[in-house]
């Protein structure tokens, strides 16, 4: 990752959730891809950066979603072993992009936040 988003997957002194490791999840993976994103929503003239944001943000969010839906995991309540499985998934799909040094680094990032969970 490029930008520095240590403060979306870092874990605070409240209880980490699943929930939580989900949105991380997506928060990472957005902003690792983000200049995949920019190109392949270049075309495309939103009104304000803010909508232009949102819709990259929910294409990751689906993105996300169907990969849950690929491991068989429910992404509304997920649970450590597809937490697992997804994070497996995305850094596959990253090494498209990502460089293995890079990819390594969040997929440890995740994986933390994944051993805590109770």
């Amino acid at each position: 990752m490029r930008k520095n988003n240590s403060h979306l997957i870092q874990s605070s002194k409240k209880e980490i959730t699943p929930i939580h490791v989900r949105d991380a999840i997506i928060n990472c993976f957005y902003e690792a891809h983000e200049d995949v994103l920019n190109e392949m929503f270049e075309v495309t003239n939103y009104s304000s950066d803010e909508k232009s944001k949102m819709t990259k943000y929910n294409h990751i969010r689906i993105m996300i979603k169907t990969l849950f839906n690929r491991v068989n995991g429910d992404f509304n309540n997920p649970d450590k072993d597809s937490l697992i499985k997804v994070i497996d998934q995305c850094a596959q799909y990253a090494q498209n992009y990502r460089d293995d040094e890079t990819i390594e680094k969040n997929y440890n990032k995740i994986m933390d936040m994944i051993n805590k969970l109770d």
